[in-house]
């Protein structure tokens, strides 16, 4: 047993400040944990402004506007839902100045290939 405990001795070198490592973790765990508790169990549906509460359970003062969009075909809403990121980041570049890279205009390159595409393969 006497040589086994000098070999792990010889060859297992102890954590730098061992201590500080192990009360960090535990820390991060705990607060990981309340914070987890908090979020799930104490505050899932707090408001945080009076400004959301009319829309609280879907009760509204102001008329549908998107009332239209149950009448229109499920493709024609689905490009329209596609095509609100383009228009998001076309104003982005000409209100806030965002640069547009090369990987940015491939993709809206993309989306409006797609959207172009399957808006014709509907009218055929």
């Amino acid at each position: 047993m006497e040589n086994l405990e000098k070999a792990a001795n010889k060859w297992l070198k102890p954590y730098p400040n061992a201590g500080y490592r192990e009360n960090g973790e535990v820390l991060l765990v705990a607060l990981t944990v309340a914070m987890g508790i908090r979020t799930f169990f104490l505050q899932p549906f707090k408001i945080p402004t009076g400004s959301m509460q009319p829309t609280l359970y879907g009760v509204t003062s102001v008329p549908d506007y998107g009332q239209g969009f149950d009448e229109a075909a499920a493709q024609a809403n689905a490009a329209i839902g596609i095509l609100g990121p383009i228009a998001t980041t076309l104003l982005a570049v000409a209100i806030l100045g965002e640069p547009l890279t090369a990987i940015g205009m491939a993709g809206t390159a993309l989306v409006l290939a797609g959207v172009g595409w399957f808006t014709l393969a509907e009218r055929e």
